[in-house]
């Protein structure tokens, strides 16, 4: 579903507008606040309509970080330190990180990895080049060294 990119200066079109993004999915306040200031909006006007949908339920950080969260743990596989720091980079308050990053069980944070470890060797052998890359490429994903470590002596592929 394509949102409409034209400017809008009527504050009531604008509120239909947001409404209907904030209903689509969750949002954060910094991508609710940059919609509403390409749309053309004012500085009071964006922080009336970000008030509103708050008192209204329609926008809320804490569901926010839940679903991000979630989906992305679930369907990108995206460890700890790479949802920490996609939601830093979106503004979101540690204190709400923190909870979000919370909601992951441990257990299955570390099958998960191992999952992730298993999947990417294929049947291969382990050589020092491919275990640089398996490194690399948990890295990116968001995944702690200790925990890549563990993992790997746990599955007996260490040197």
């Amino acid at each position: 579903m394509a949102f409409k990119r034209e400017r809008i200066h009527d504050i009531e079109q604008a509120r239909v507008v947001i409404r209907k993004y904030c209903a689509y999915q969750e949002r954060c306040h910094q991508e609710v606040y940059r919609r509403l200031r390409d749309m053309g909006l004012g500085q009071e006007a964006i922080q009336t309509l970000i008030a509103e949908l708050v008192t209204e339920d329609y926008l809320s950080e804490s569901r926010f970080v839940s679903v991000f969260v979630r989906s992305k743990w679930n369907q990108k596989g995206w460890g700890k330190r790479r949802l920490k720091l996609e939601l830093q980079k979106r503004a979101i308050h540690d204190r709400l990180i923190q909870s979000g990053l919370a909601e992951i069980d441990d257990a299955a944070y570390a099958q998960a990895l191992e999952k992730h470890i298993i999947k990417w060797l294929d049947g291969e052998n382990l050589t020092s080049d491919r275990r640089q890359a398996l490194w690399q490429h948990l890295l990116r994903k968001g995944y702690e060294s200790p925990l890549i470590e563990a993992s790997l002596r746990s599955l007996n592929l260490t040197r």
